[in-house]
């Protein structure tokens, strides 16, 4: 725990560095280089004390979510408390990519739905 912290809340560029190898590496059998969900809720669940292993390890896995972690309004908390502020802006992207992807799915819905109420009825 006192090490995710740590990721969590410096700001220093070395561990910003470590922070995103973290969130970011690649895993076995994963060639995605896209933030990895499960280790930021692992992280996380870390930071709040809740400590996720691998059944039979004496290490602290990031790719394990303990089942007894985190609500989400916790998270939140955690998140958006100045103990995350170092987890934000690594984050900003993120978040800015999928603000992306949501506005342009609503407008393509949008757009279509548009299309087909707005376009007059073929005559028989």
């Amino acid at each position: 725990p006192f090490i995710a912290r740590k990721l969590l809340a410096e700001n220093r560029p070395e561990v910003q560095q470590a922070l995103q190898e973290v969130l970011f590496s690649v895993t076995d059998g994963d060639s995605s280089n896209g933030l990895k969900l499960n280790r930021l809720f692992a992280l996380l669940n870390n930071a709040s004390g809740s400590v996720g292993t691998k059944e039979g390890a004496s290490f602290v896995d990031l790719d394990a979510v303990p089942e007894d972690g985190l609500s989400l309004a916790d998270g939140l908390k955690l998140l958006l408390s100045d103990n995350a502020e170092s987890l934000r802006k690594l984050l900003e992207d993120e978040v800015e990519n999928i603000a992306d992807v949501f506005f342009r799915q609503i407008t393509r819905k949008g757009m279509t739905e548009a299309i087909v109420t707005f376009t007059p009825p073929r005559p028989p």
